[in-house]
This record gives C-alpha cells, structure tokens and sequence, in this order.
C-alpha cells in the first residue's frame, strides 16, 4: 500500500495543504511520517515532504534533515551533511540546531573540532533558554574550554538549566553549593537542588541525598533515610551506594533497616520516576516533543491526541493526568476519535478537582492559542 493510501482521513486535509506548497503542512506531514503518528513510519517519505518544506526555508525541516542524516535514517548516515543542515537552521535561530551544531564542534563530529565555536553555539542556544545547551555553557565556563574560565558565569547559566528541571544541572548546582565554586557555601541549598534531580531518578543525586541523611548535612542526621536514598541509589546502578549499602546493613539494627526499606519502597510508591525502566527514560528523539507540540498548535488533533497520550502514560514527559486530559479535550473538540476513547479512561485516575482543573487548563490553552482548535 502507497504512503499516499496510508493516511487516514483526518490527516488526508493536512496532506492536501501540503501539496498545495503549504511549508508548515509540509514539515508537518514530514514528522508524521518520520515519527509513524497515525501512520506505518516512513524515513524516505518523511525525507521528501522535508525537503520540499526546506526549499522554502521551513526551519524545522532544516532540523530534521540534519537529524536523519547525523542518525541514518531514511539516508545515509553523513555527520558533514548533518553539520550542512543544522547550520542553515541554526543560522535561523532554531534552538535545537544551535545545540547540535555546537556538540558536532565539540566532538569533531562533521567538522574541525573547536571549542570557540562551541561555545559560541551553546551561548546562542542557552540565549534563546535552551536548558541544555544552558547546561553546556556552564559546563564551559567551569572548565575554561572555549571561553574564559569563570565560575561565576558557570553558576549562572547551571541556574537557568537547572530552573527548567535540566537534572545535571540540578546536580551540579548542588556540587557547587557544597564546594563554595561560584557561589557561597550552603550545604542546605546543596541538598535541595541535589533532591530535584534525585527525585527525576538521576542516581549520583539520590547518592548524594544518601549522604547527606547520612552525614547530617543540610538535613537532620537520619540513617534510616539515608540507608533508603543509598538503596534507591544502588538499584539505579550507582557503584559507590551498591558498596555502602552493605556497609550500612551491618551497622545499623535489625529494625532501622526494616524501617528503611518501607521508607525506600513508600518514596518510591509516591513518586515513580524515582527508579528509572523502560517506560520513563528520555525520549530516543530529542525533536520529538517540539514538533508534536508544533503541530498540536498548527491544530493537528493527531498530534494533540498523542501529546495527551504521552502524559498519560509518562513516556517521554512527566506523567501528568491533568495535562493529558486536557489534550484530550482539544483533540477531541479537533474531532480526534481516539482522543474522544481516552479522555474518559483517564477521568478514572483522576479526582474530581483533577478534573475541573484539566477543564479549565484547556480552556485556558485555547483561549492563550485560539490556533489550538480548526475552523
């Protein structure tokens, strides 16, 4: 069956604006095929409707043939033309671009490795509130590859990562508080930022959180809390907390370790990402969730009913009943039939305030972005 015949109806109006010379149409009906939302995944399908769509310096598709050639998919795998790509989009202030032209000169990847030029990239992107490329900048300035050496400017763009949810970033401004490297020791700002990133699952944070229960170090001493953070830790593969927790096991008494195991088990019952699996890791395509959101705003219900299904499943995002619900809702009222099927499965998890907040979610969603429902 053709890629043509594969469309299913309510994409087939999306197509027809795309034929017409439609650039955002376009992308879009390329990540559809590329990403197989509603239809049989398509690299060479997507690969035309980019390249169509880039012919009109559609930025996007810019991005995301540099993406299928730095990953071989649907093309052959070329890092030059990757790096060709990339800096057309970058040049247009596309974010992501910005970010992956920076780390191909970091690596050498495609082109003459040059730290200057990394930086330069990295600090258009984290400009732009790039929580990565934030990351990275910092991470330069720390090191003084590229730029100056300065631990201050490090700080500061770590901050902005990190406010953004960015987990490294998270745990580096923890190290930070507790070395004084940039900013003033606090042991207790230390702890906070190095629980934000333990509570996203990251293992050298709950190590850290482990520790400091451990040691009394921004928190009340609490062995008990720290023997449950250092198990949490080692179960996320942490070398360092696989060791101590046996070595905890044998000072502490019959009942503090059972105490421990129940804290580790309850900590972990309240919040799921704490132990990282299959179902919660990143996303194996860093464009994903952009162009699934560009395209829930261009008012493709496929791609609001999808968004809706990612949060409520908590795969490739944070799960989240009352933003999957409200999805649900747009992509419904978009006529999405799938959207209409789930909106009630989810009701079911939700408490009745759950409810009444996704309603008024949405209603500010659309109000805020009038696009977000057709015409």
């Amino acid at each position: 069956m053709g890629a043509d015949n594969e469309l299913p109806e309510n994409l087939k109006s999306l197509k027809a604006l795309a034929e017409k010379g439609d650039a955002g149409a376009q992308n879009d009906i390329g990540v559809i095929y590329f990403y197989g939302i509603g239809v049989r995944r398509n690299a060479k399908e997507a690969k035309k409707w980019f390249l169509l769509a880039s012919e009109q310096g559609q930025v996007d598709s810019l991005f995301s043939l540099g993406f299928m050639y730095a990953n071989g998919q649907g093309v052959e795998l070329d890092s030059k033309e990757a790096v060709k790509w990339w800096r057309k989009a970058a040049e247009k202030g596309h974010a992501n671009a910005q970010q992956n032209l920076a780390v191909s000169y970091s690596a050498g990847k495609g082109v003459q490795r040059s730290s200057k030029q990394a930086a330069n990239w990295y600090l258009k992107a984290a400009e732009q509130g790039h929580a990565q490329s934030q990351f990275n900048i910092g991470a330069l300035y720390n090191e003084g590859r590229g730029v100056e050496q300065n631990k201050q400017e490090a700080f500061k763009w770590w901050s902005k990562s990190a406010k953004q949810g960015f987990v490294e970033a998270q745990f580096n401004l923890g190290t930070a508080y507790v070395s004084g490297r940039g900013v003033k020791k606090d042991e207790e700002k230390a702890f906070g930022w190095f629980l934000k990133a333990a509570e996203q699952g990251y293992a050298p944070a709950q190590h850290e959180i482990g520790r400091f229960f451990y040691l009394g170090m921004g928190v009340q001493k609490n062995p008990v809390h720290a023997y449950a953070w250092f198990t949490i830790s080692s179960i996320n593969g942490d070398a360092k907390s696989k060791q101590i927790v046996g070595l905890l096991a044998e000072e502490m008494s019959r009942d503090q370790a059972e105490k421990a195991k129940i804290v580790a088990k309850e900590l972990c019952q309240k919040n799921t990402r704490l132990i990282l699996t299959e179902t919660n890791k990143s996303e194996p395509f860093p464009n994903y969730i952009s162009s699934l959101r560009a395209m829930a705003n261009g008012r493709s219900a496929v791609a609001q009913n999808e968004i809706g299904q990612r949060y409520a499943n908590g795969k490739g995002v944070p799960k989240d009943y009352v933003t999957a619900y409200a999805w649900f809702s747009i992509a419904a009222i978009n006529g999405n039939a799938l959207a209409k099927k789930s909106k009630p499965i989810v009701a079911e998890k939700m408490t009745p305030t759950q409810i009444t907040k996704a309603e008024a979610l949405a209603k500010e969603m659309i109000k805020m972005n009038p696009k977000l429902i057709k015409k």
